[in-house]
């Protein structure tokens, strides 16, 4: 295989809203052999869904039609029918954890250490690591995230690729990190989920985080390295 030259673009310090690199293709459920099809039965009139707002929580769905929620995390599930008269039998496997994995072994779950969970992407063209991360080594495929003790506590890093290729051969990447942003006097509530209308004011404040990315290509000559503004923009001084 011949080298090229890769243009790796560092994109920093912006929303965790704007990370949108961990969605990977899907085929549709009709193409593939290896989803696990199940029908629930649709005769619960408060199960009508008549809006997005209706949809409510979907492992406790799951949970009331003897799915477990780790089940959809693991295996591709579909519904086959929303009006059966009964519930249909199925055999999916255990699920115990603390470490559960796709069966494609693109995603990866860790809750070995408890409220320090772990999420982590590694497809061929979108890798991603998601979750508290201080003081920990993650490796996948094509990148290495090593984070000192010192780092934010938590962290979102992803690598895409901006092509059609896969991580290992594309020369475009796109790098992104993620840290706890809020506005300057922004209160949430007792709960934590939510901030009302006490959204505060500028300047947006963004916490600093600092982790080594080693990256592991096929065959790469003339590396350079584009730092990107919050607009995507490319930094120039």
């Amino acid at each position: 295989m011949g080298k090229c030259g890769l243009l790796l673009l560092c994109l920093l310090a912006i929303p965790l809203i704007e990370a949108s690199a961990l969605c990977t293709t899907a085929s549709p459920a009709s193409d593939r052999e290896d989803w696990f099809p199940f029908t629930i039965p649709w005769d619960d009139p408060a199960d009508t869904v008549t809006s997005a707002a209706d949809l409510g929580d979907v492992a406790s769905f799951l949970a009331e039609k003897n799915v477990g929620p780790m089940t959809a995390w693991q295996h591709r599930l579909r519904v086959t029918e929303f009006d059966a008269p009964t519930q249909a039998s199925y055999s999916l496997p255990d699920l115990p954890g603390p470490v559960w994995t796709s069966d494609t072994n693109e995603l990866t779950w860790d809750a070995s250490i408890p409220d320090q969970g772990l999420i982590a992407v590694d497809a061929e063209e979108a890798q991603a690591v998601i979750g508290f991360t201080a003081g920990r080594t993650i490796a996948l495929t094509n990148l290495t995230l090593e984070f000192p003790s010192d780092a934010a506590d938590f962290n979102v890093v992803t690598l895409q690729t901006l092509d059609v290729l896969p991580v290992s051969r594309s020369p475009l990447l796109l790098l992104g990190a993620f840290t706890r942003v809020e506005n300057t006097g922004m209160v949430w509530n007792a709960e934590e989920t939510s901030v009302d209308d006490r959204w505060g004011g500028p300047p947006t404040l963004i916490e600093p985080t600092v982790f080594t990315a080693t990256l592991t290509l096929d065959s790469v000559t003339g590396l350079m390295v584009q730092c990107l503004d919050p607009t995507g923009a490319p930094v120039t001084a």
